[in-house]
Order: structure tokens, then C-alpha cells, then sequence
């Protein structure tokens, strides 16, 4: 009988050594597997790190790319309203100019009519001979040298 209570207990302790072990395995087995996910998620946590580095690296270069490009379109629009400014001031003293050319041609002609009408008035004067045709014709003369259109010189009637 103590036998039996001794193979009892030895074969108890037995299968609670292989029990133990097996124990220990799997502990082995679950530690190996939790550090093989450690691993990888270490591994990815820095894979993350260095893209959100990347990204912010990323995100300020095009912040400066943007300031830039502003500035630039800044300044181009300045300048092109100046330009455009440039181009409407030249093209509203063009106008004037056409304006000014305009009347002074109006008026060349008003003075060439004056001065051919004043040219008639002396001819006629001079072959009429009466006084009042001289002295007429020499103010129309005059008049006309005044303005710089006479095609003969002044001649004087004598009274």
C-alpha cells in the first residue's frame, strides 16, 4: 500500500512535470510570437514616424513653393498693371495727337480758303483800280502775309 501512494505520487509528479513543460513551451512559444509582433509593430511605428517626417518635410516645401509662387504673381501683376497703365496713357495721347492733327488740318484749310478768297479780292482789286478796291486789296494782303500764306509779296498802290 505505500507503494502505491508512492507510484501514485511519482506518477502525479510525472504528469505534472510534462504538464509544467508543456506549460513552459508554450510560454516560450507565446513569448517568441509576442516579440515577433513587437518587433514588426516597432518596425512599423518607425516606418510611420519616418513617413509623417517625410510628409511634414513635404508639406513645408510646398508651403514655401506656395509663398513663392504668390509673391511671383504679385509682382507679375504689378507689373502688368503697369504695362497696362503704360499702354492706356500712350494710346490716350495718341488719341489727342489724332485730335490736334485733325483740327490743325481743319484750320489749314479754313486758312487756305481765307487766303485764296484774299487773293481774289486783290486780283480783282488790282484790275478795277477804284480806291476803295486798293485799300481793301492792301488789308486783305497784309492779312494774308500775317498769316503767312501769301503767294506774291505786298505791293504798294500808289494814290
Amino acid at each position: 500500500m505505500s507503494e502505491r501512494p508512492t507510484e501514485n505520487l511519482a506518477a502525479e509528479l510525472a504528469k505534472l512535470e510534462r504538464r509544467l513543460e508543456r506549460e513552459r513551451n508554450s510560454r516560450r512559444e507565446a513569448e517568441a510570437i509576442a516579440e515577433k509582433g513587437l518587433r514588426e509593430l516597432y518596425e512599423k511605428q518607425q516606418q510611420l514616424q519616418h513617413e509623417v517626417a517625410e510628409r511634414k518635410c513635404a508639406e513645408e516645401e510646398i508651403r514655401r513653393l506656395n509663398d513663392d509662387l504668390e509673391r511671383r504673381v504679385i509682382e507679375r501683376t504689378q507689373q502688368l498693371e503697369d504695362v497696362h497703365r503704360q499702354l492706356r496713357d500712350a494710346s490716350h495721347e495718341a488719341g489727342m495727337a489724332e485730335v490736334a492733327t485733325n483740327v490743325l488740318h481743319n484750320v489749314g484749310n479754313v486758312l487756305n480758303s481765307v487766303n485764296v478768297s484774299a487773293e481774289l479780292v486783290s486780283q480783282q482789286a488790282q484790275t478795277s483800280r477804284p480806291r476803295v478796291l486798293r485799300e481793301s486789296s492792301q488789308c486783305s494782303a497784309s492779312t494774308s502775309t500775317i498769316w503767312g500764306h501769301s503767294s506774291r509779296p505786298i505791293r504798294r498802290v500808289s494814290t
